[in-house]
């Protein structure tokens, strides 16, 4: 594995370019980590890929354009539903109340249903000066229509579809397919969700469908400074893209997911490297130290000389942490170590903070003297209060109670909280800069890692083998051949049970109109049968006269999220 490491100043207000200088397009990393090594906190944290940002709906929008670069109101269209398509998977979380937030949607999930998809393209295209309709069909499946060059386009980025008129260049819209069914048929949605899906049962329920104007992700609430991540002193964040847990819920959570989610966890460890416990006054909230966590309650003494906070009774007391993060909590270990004398118990209750509220809940209980050394394990706590919601953060509480001859000595607490988050949220390592910019004191500092993959790629580029430059005649066939290898399990009978869920490693063709493949020929693309073959056949009345297509193929991994490099490019035209 390569590694590198920076010590920076944390900027006020300010940002980091850190040039990467790593060979390999795409490159995932092992891991990101975060580390707040001084005395103060450090919020608001943001690292990013050059051209690429995620924080906000207008920097997603943002995004976008940087890449796609659209001219007109058509490439604008195609660019949105490409970028929603590339980015946003298939598989749904089944309690998701917040997936409708698009950077919660880009950063935390990383998939979504079909109505989370569609109102996504709806709410990005309608920043983007275009008017959009969600539209939903029975039996329940939701698409979006645009509008743009004088009509309706109906788009389904769940399915990663859209119809085209015979002319082979316009988008159908709904209107288009209801005078002619025929159109639906011309392609197909991609995914083992639509395999069997009753297409043609659209056209026949055309008079009971549902038109909505969902306009709640152009500007959400709730999401923008202050809702990045924070580090208290003490504490780290590292994301971690593969290894561990990978934590999913999809509605099919028996299923082969399309995209893995990799895990941030979230280490809180008090008292803090300088040996302090982070306490906030009752009194008027002024702080006893420089850094905060929420309220430790009165009857809670700290001592500078044993490291530790104490109750002594008769008192009761009790201290209380707030763990927060921008991505959904699925896991959290509590390890804590206290000493009791005489008659003086504790006990550890959760609360969820965020909507919707939820009432503490008794976690464990301990009596009797001596020292203790607990680990707690927080999911079942997390699994229940968080039942159908997504989690953000919450409490944990440690109640004291300590009798006449009583004391309770609290010495130190450790969390790890577990969080989901899509990998395609974090940064790719490769040519170009990362950006990193974070809020705190002047003098804060902030240590930043990484431990990238050491890129081989097994596979060379596929080279085309049929001519590079084609006229077909209409009424003709058209065929793209090329050579190349695939891994030899591609042929095993194990791996062709995975067919059905898109084999790990096959060759990925890209058709376009677009000689830098900005957006795809999708509909055309999602009727190709073999995704091991070295050659596809294509009848030439699918593309307009006159018009050059482009396309390359390479080798696609994605189990590891990595590939070969492309192939020559070729081009064809229909006479």
């Amino acid at each position: 594995m390569l590694s590198a490491a920076w010590g920076l100043e944390v900027p006020v207000g300010g940002e980091h370019r850190i040039p990467m200088g790593v060979s390999g397009p795409e490159a995932p990393p092992d891991w990101i980590r975060m580390d707040n090594p001084g005395q103060a906190r450090i919020s608001d944290i943001h690292l990013r890929e050059e051209g690429r940002d995620w924080s906000t709906s207008d920097s997603i929008l943002n995004s976008i354009l940087w890449e796609k670069q659209p001219t007109t109101d058509r490439e604008l269209a195609l660019s949105i539903f490409q970028y929603v398509v590339d980015h946003i998977y298939q598989d749904a979380y089944r309690s998701r109340f917040d997936i409708f937030l698009l950077p919660r949607l880009f950063n935390c999930y990383g998939m979504g249903n079909c109505d989370a998809q569609a109102r996504a393209m709806a709410a990005l295209c309608e920043m983007a000066g275009l008017a959009s309709n969600e539209f939903t069909i029975e039996p329940a499946h939701t698409m979006v229509e645009i509008f743009y060059d004088g009509g309706w386009r109906l788009f389904d980025p769940h399915g990663g579809v859209y119809y085209l008129l015979l002319d082979n260049k316009t988008v159908a819209g709904w209107a288009d397919i209801l005078t002619n069914p025929k159109l639906l048929f011309r392609s197909k949605p991609v995914g083992p969700s639509f395999e069997s899906y009753p297409r043609e049962q659209w056209v026949l329920t055309g008079n009971r469908h549902a038109w909505s104007h969902n306009k709640a992700l152009i500007r959400p609430r709730g999401f923008g400074p202050g809702s990045l991540p924070t580090l208290r002193a003490g504490e780290s964040l590292i994301f971690e893209r593969e290894g561990g847990d990978v934590y999913m819920d999809n509605q099919t959570e028996y299923g082969i997911p399309y995209a893995p989610h990799a895990k941030v966890t979230l280490t809180t460890s008090l008292p803090t490297p300088g040996g302090h416990w982070e306490l906030e006054s009752t009194q008027a909230n002024r702080h006893n130290y420089e850094t905060e966590v929420r309220n430790a309650t009165s009857g809670l003494v700290v001592s500078t000389a044993t490291g530790t906070l104490a109750l002594v009774g008769p008192a009761t007391g009790g201290y209380s942490l707030d763990v927060s993060l921008p991505y959904p909590i699925v896991s959290a270990t509590a390890a804590i170590r206290f000493r009791l004398k005489g008659d003086a118990h504790v006990e550890l209750a959760g609360e969820r903070r965020v909507y919707p509220v939820h009432p503490a809940k008794m976690i464990a209980e301990w009596t009797g003297e001596g020292d203790h050394e607990e680990q707690v394990l927080l999911r079942p706590f997390l699994k229940e209060v968080t039942a159908r919601f997504a989690t953000y953060s919450y409490r944990l509480n440690l109640n004291l109670r300590a009798g006449q001859t009583g004391r309770v000595e609290l010495q130190s607490i450790k969390l790890h909280t577990s969080a989901a988050v899509g990998y395609t949220s974090l940064p790719r390592l490769g040519t170009g800069d990362w950006l990193f910019s974070c809020d705190g004191p002047a003098g804060a500092s902030l240590t930043l890692q990484y431990s990238p993959k050491t890129l081989e790629f097994p596979w060379g580029a596929p080279q085309i083998v049929s001519s590079t430059e084609l006229e077909v005649s209409r009424g003709k066939k058209i065929t793209l051949g090329w050579s190349g290898d695939l891994p030899r399990s591609c042929s095993d009978t194990i791996h062709n049970a995975y067919r059905l869920f898109r084999a790990p490693t096959f060759f990925e063709v890209q058709l376009s109109h677009d000689k830098r493949f900005r957006w795809l020929l999708l509909p055309i693309l999602n009727l190709r049968q073999d995704p091991y073959s070295t050659s596809w056949t294509l009848e030439a009345e699918r593309f307009p006269p006159g018009l050059d297509v482009y396309w390359r193929v390479r080798v696609h991994d994605q189990v590891n999220h990595h590939h070969s490099p492309w192939s020559p490019t070729g081009r064809f035209k229909v006479r």
